[in-house]
């Protein structure tokens, strides 16, 4: 089960962006299956990002905090993220996509996975096979809508501690493209954000319109930001 403190976490974060709050659970078909996920931080954190696809069991993109319970593993993943460039990916157990909703009654606190350079589906090379992942907090979960239509904007979710900051594009059209980039800011400590910039499209927004959409939020970027995964051959 979730913890209370990342459960409050999650409900305030609701309150500011009302389209993650109204996740509540509810009877659906399940979704068993091997979810691929995508994993990135540095210092301050860890990540996993589900890879998903227009049809089920893997139509909700999700997004959460994670960690591996093995304190060395743990840091060497931080380090070899920070570093960068490049980026890891999870093929974890087979689980239950749905159990990841906040609210499950029987909502999944962690998961053992093998961990691979670049995409384990495309001959990523395997680094470490079964290795245990908490899930700390849920920050996403976003289900897909499989009608072909386009979206009148980008929208990313900003995120991340101290300052490292992640942006993470809402997939809400199709085809889409998945993007999650990365970037360092001035303010520590930054609150999570929702970024709205005009026009949608299957390309990364343009980086003067994304640089002023930051400043606005706050989010004044120290550095350029680097977009460490773009995909739109699995979203169409």
């Amino acid at each position: 089960m979730l913890h209370s403190p990342a459960r409050r976490q999650l409900l305030a974060l609701g309150t500011a962006l009302p389209w993650l709050g109204s996740r509540t659970a509810h009877a659906e078909a399940d979704r068993p299956g091997l979810h691929g996920m995508l994993l990135f931080g540095g210092l301050e954190g860890l990540y996993a990002s589900h890879l998903p696809m227009f049809h089920s069991p893997h139509d909700v993109q999700v997004l959460l905090r994670l960690r591996a319970t093995e304190a060395g593993l743990e840091s060497q993943v931080r380090q070899r993220l920070a570093r960068g460039p490049g980026y890891l990916t999870l093929e974890p157990e087979r689980f239950d996509l749905n159990r990841l909703q906040p609210g499950h009654a029987q909502a999944l606190g962690g998961f053992q996975a093998n961990l691979h350079e670049s995409h384990f589906e495309r001959g990523g090379p395997l680094l470490r096979p079964g290795a245990a992942w908490a899930v700390d907090e849920v920050l996403l979960f976003n289900r897909l809508d499989p009608r072909p239509h386009q979206a009148a904007q980008q929208r990313f979710f900003c995120f991340g501690q101290g300052q490292e900051r992640f942006l993470v594009k809402w997939l809400e059209q199709r085809p889409d493209i998945d993007l999650v980039g990365r970037f360092q800011s001035r303010t520590v400590g930054a609150p999570r954000r929702l970024l709205s910039l005009p026009g949608g499209g299957l390309q990364a927004p343009q980086p003067q319109r994304l640089q002023a959409a930051l400043q606005s939020a706050g989010l004044t970027p120290k550095t350029a930001l680097q977009w460490l995964y773009q995909e739109t051959g699995d979203l169409t």
